[in-house]
C-alpha cells in the first residue's frame, strides 16, 4: 500500500531545487541575482501554482534584506508574509505566471510538465508581441528520487515564427469531454484510435515489438 506524505514532498521539492539554483550560481560563476537574468522561469509543476509556491525560497535567499523587512516573528511568518509583497508578486505576473497558463488546463505531465511551460510562456509573449530575442530563460527540473537540475537557454532569433505555428491555448480550448471507459481503454491501449483524428501533428502509428535492439521504439508520422 503506498503511502504518501504531502507536506515531505514538497519540502524535498523545495530542498532540491534550492540546492541545484545554488550551485547553478557557483558552476555559471554569478554573484547577482541569478533569477533576474530570465525573462521567464520554467519549472516542474506538478500542479499548476506548485512553481510561485516553491521558488519563494529562493527568492527569499536572494533577497534578505527584504525577508527581514517583513512582518513577522518567526522565520516562517517572515518567508509567508513576503509572499504577499508586491515585489514577490511582480515577480511572479513577469516570470513564472505565463508558464502556468497550459498547465492549469492540461495537469501534471511529469518529464514534458517543465517544456509545457517553456510552450505556455512562449506562446503567452507571442501573443503579448514580447521582443524575447536572445533573452534568456531558466529552468528549474524536479524528478523521481528527490533531485533537481538548474540550466538556461537563449531565445532564437526566429521563435515567434516557429511558435505562432503552435497554437497552444486555441488548442486546449478545444477540449473533448471523454467518460471513464474510454480514458480506461485509452491507457489501457485497448483503443485503435485516437477519440479525435490527428489533424496538423504527429501521431504514435506503433511501438516496436519484434526487433530485439530496438523492442520499446516508437514510431510517429505526421498526420495532414
Amino acid at each position: 500500500q503506498p503511502v504518501f506524505d504531502g507536506q515531505y514532498s514538497n519540502q524535498c521539492y523545495i530542498n532540491r531545487i534550492t540546492e541545484a539554483y545554488e550551485h547553478f550560481k557557483k558552476e555559471s560563476q554569478q554573484t547577482g541575482k541569478v533569477y533576474e537574468n530570465w525573462v521567464s522561469i520554467l519549472m516542474h509543476l506538478p500542479y499548476c501554482f506548485q512553481g510561485r509556491r516553491t521558488f519563494i525560497e529562493i527568492y527569499a535567499n536572494e533577497n534578505p534584506e527584504l525577508l527581514n523587512n517583513q512582518i513577522g516573528e518567526t522565520e516562517k511568518d517572515k518567508l509567508k508574509a513576503l509572499t504577499k509583497s508586491s515585489e514577490y508578486l511582480e515577480l511572479i505576473n513577469q516570470k513564472i505566471y505565463p508558464s502556468e497558463i497550459a498547465s492549469g488546463q492540461v495537469g501534471n505531465i511529469y518529464t514534458g510538465s517543465i517544456f509545457l511551460g517553456l510552450l505556455s510562456s512562449l506562446c503567452f509573449h507571442a501573443k503579448q508581441n514580447t521582443n524575447l530575442e536572445n533573452q534568456k530563460v531558466g529552468f528549474i527540473a524536479y524528478g523521481s528520487g528527490s533531485k533537481s537540475k538548474v540550466f538556461e537557454a537563449t531565445v532564437c532569433e526566429n521563435w515567434k515564427t516557429v511558435i505562432n505555428q503552435i497554437h497552444l491555448f486555441e488548442t486546449l480550448e478545444n477540449n473533448h469531454s471523454i467518460d471513464f471507459e474510454t480514458y480506461e481503454k485509452l491507457h489501457k491501449k485497448e483503443l485503435q484510435h485516437s477519440v479525435l483524428a490527428p489533424k496538423n501533428e504527429f501521431v504514435l502509428v506503433s511501438i516496436e515489438k519484434e526487433n530485439p535492439v530496438l523492442v520499446g521504439a516508437r514510431y510517429y508520422e505526421f498526420i495532414e
